[in-house]
């Protein structure tokens, strides 16, 4: 169920991840406090982690949101292809209202911590949405993607959506993404594979890679 208490009827698991480049600030804003340890504390005060859209007529939360998701995608695939800043401008300040794509910082003490991003069409298929989530490696495990997820989700169940997707990594290492996507109810939909072959290729390479390849045809 999403957060709102409204249950999101189904959702699905796309992988691997490649984000969609656009986002535009939303008007919507949630404090909420880390569980557990995850909290900072200053002397008997616990910092709240803050989710607010990004406004994009200020460089520092871009900056910051770009940064975010950078890290996030370079620590999964370093050659991993990131936000072109000029797209990023462009779209976070498109008016075009025959679609919403509306991204999300998690802040605590001011700094991003974490990013998120629902997108969906004004159009047609008017019950579907995305998700995406980002959250670099030093600041998981303290509660930063569950509260993005659960803002998101909220949002998107208020809106009338009820099938939401998101695309995640999934292989050696990156058990954590699939993990955290099935705990929250997505279920796998479409398993994309993606090979690369570093230029030239040795000609002993290629033939072993051909007479692989062979056996499939």
């Amino acid at each position: 169920a999403a957060a709102c208490g409204e249950p999101l009827a189904d959702r699905g698991l796309w992988t691997p991840s490649k984000p969609n480049t656009c986002s535009i600030p939303g008007s919507t804003r949630r404090t909420t406090r880390l569980p557990g340890n995850a909290s900072r504390r200053h002397g008997s005060r616990v910092t709240p982690l803050e989710i607010r859209p990004i406004d994009v007529r200020g460089s520092s939360d871009l900056d910051a949101f770009l940064s975010a998701t950078a890290e996030t995608e370079r620590a999964e695939d370093p050659a991993a292809r990131l936000f072109a800043r000029a797209d990023a401008v462009s779209i976070l300040g498109s008016e075009d209202r025959a679609f919403f794509c509306v991204g999300h910082g998690a802040f605590v003490d001011g700094r991003v911590v974490g990013a998120s991003l629902v997108s969906g069409s004004h159009r047609d298929n008017l019950t579907l949405a995305q998700v995406q989530v980002w959250v670099p490696p030093r600041h998981r495990s303290r509660g930063v993607g569950t509260a993005l997820a659960d803002h998101a989700e909220a949002r998107l169940s208020r809106d009338g959506r009820s099938t939401v997707s998101t695309q995640i990594r999934t292989g050696p290492g990156l058990e954590h993404n699939r993990a955290f996507a099935e705990s929250r109810g997505y279920r796998a939909g479409l398993t994309e594979v993606e090979r690369r072959l570093p230029l030239p290729v040795d000609e002993v390479r290629f033939g072993h890679l051909a007479a692989e390849a062979a056996a499939h045809h």
